[in-house]
């Protein structure tokens, strides 16, 4: 059911979403020389793996941007405890994240069709 929402709610934002628009929401303001640099769509789902070959099957890009969590990462080993159930939502997004292309270079046509596929996924 969550995954079904998720895919509304990406639905409702490519079809109208536009850097101006979303920033505008925020009430953020750019003049017309300046652009949005929003470029990640984080998705969270049990099927990633299968979600990401579905879609690069079908030409649509995917990136998991932490594959593992802070915790883990090495950069941050000596700032955390080395306990997974201390930090089990962290690692849990880490295996169910991925990202889809979104920002002001994604034409309606295309955010669509990246809508449709997501549908059709979640429909199989």
């Amino acid at each position: 059911m969550f995954e079904i929402i998720i895919f509304f709610l990406i639905a409702s934002l490519f079809s109208v979403f536009t850097g101006r628009f979303l920033l505008s929401s925020l009430g953020i303001k750019l003049n017309k020389n300046q652009k949005s640099v929003f470029h990640q769509f984080p998705i969270l789902t049990k099927k990633r793996n299968l979600m990401m070959n579905f879609l690069k099957n079908r030409g649509i890009n995917t990136g998991i941007y932490y594959p593992k969590p802070l915790s883990k990462m090495k950069a941050f080993q000596n700032n955390f405890e080395n306990n997974d159930t201390k930090f089990i939502n962290s690692y849990n997004a880490s295996k169910d994240i991925l990202s889809i292309p979104i920002g002001p270079h994604v034409k309606i046509k295309d955010a669509e069709y990246i809508s449709n596929a997501i549908q059709s996924f979640f429909s199989e």
